[in-house]
């Protein structure tokens, strides 16, 4: 598994992280925020974690709502490295691994 890995959601330690706030503006949605920060709508679904809101039912922002923008950050995966252990180091919990091999177009097995 020696690859740059892309680890869009690192929001358990803020400082480590390094998210930043942004308040959310008349219009706006989270595909558009996605767009700006990441390049790519399809990844407001980091937001949509990042920030606890509800992917089962249409999550939805409002003007003036706070919000925690994962910065992006990639790592270098060594050998020997697995999911689970990168999903405990980064994300602070072993059962991410799933969701941190899709966010890196892999399979989390």
């Amino acid at each position: 598994m020696p690859r740059i890995l892309a680890l869009l959601l690192l929001w358990l330690c803020p400082k480590a992280a390094h998210a930043f706030p942004h308040v959310v503006k008349p219009g706006e949605s989270l595909a558009q925020i996605a767009k700006r920060v990441y390049g790519n709508e399809a990844r407001e679904a980091i937001l949509v974690d990042a920030n606890h809101l509800d992917s089962q039912g249409g999550f939805s922002i409002v003007p003036g709502m706070p919000l925690e923008i994962p910065a992006p950050v990639y790592l270098r995966a060594h050998e020997g490295d697995t999911w689970p252990d990168l999903a405990l180091r980064w994300l602070g919990n072993a059962k991410r691994a799933d969701w941190l091999a899709q966010v890196n177009r892999a399979v989390p097995w």
